[in-house]
């Protein structure tokens, strides 16, 4: 689902999600100014 909107709105996945064992899940995108990020939900602990 994010990397449709990054894509829908002008940016472009640059890793698509992949998880992180016993950590969370994550992505990396370039906005459409050229701003490269890295997005990350944490996995819930209890």
């Amino acid at each position: 689902a994010m990397p449709a909107r990054v894509e829908s709105l002008g940016g472009k996945v640059i890793l698509p999600p992949q998880d992180i064992p016993d950590v969370g899940r994550f992505m990396v995108m370039q906005d459409p100014q050229g701003a490269v990020l890295m997005l990350i939900t944490y996995f819930d602990k209890n």
